[in-house]
Parts: C-alpha cells; sequence; structure tokens
C-alpha cells in the first residue's frame, strides 16, 4: 500500500484527478492525500495549506507519501 499526494487538490485538474485515483482505490491499494488551499470536494484526507508554505508542508510529515 502506499501513499499519493495530489498538490492543487480543489483546482480543475486536481480535483478531477483526485476523483479518479479515489474511485480506482477498490482495484489499486494506495491512499490519496490532498493538498489544497480550499477544501477538496471528495472524501478523501485533505490537508489544508500551500506547497510554498513550509509550515503547511510539515502537516505532512505524519503521512509516508510515496507519489506526487
Amino acid at each position: 500500500m502506499g501513499v499519493v499526494l495530489v498538490t492543487g487538490a480543489a483546482g480543475y485538474i486536481g480535483s478531477r484527478l483526485v476523483r479518479r485515483l479515489a474511485s480506482s482505490q477498490e482495484v489499486i491499494s494506495f491512499d490519496v492525500v490532498a493538498l489544497s488551499r480550499s477544501k477538496p470536494v471528495e472524501t478523501v484526507v485533505s490537508v489544508l495549506g500551500s506547497y510554498a508554505s513550509p509550515a503547511d508542508l510539515e502537516v505532512l510529515d505524519e503521512y509516508e507519501i510515496d507519489s506526487v
């Protein structure tokens, strides 16, 4: 099992990617963590913050992220 981080998860491309990854979890064993400045629509683990903020990125330390 791995962890996939999607940045910009509330944006146009990011929201579609999160939706697609969340629906494929039944076939592939991984977790999705969404990093976004606003709450993503999908029901995945989400971290509110900016990729440009070191303090926000520190929150991601609790996850063992395999792919971005």
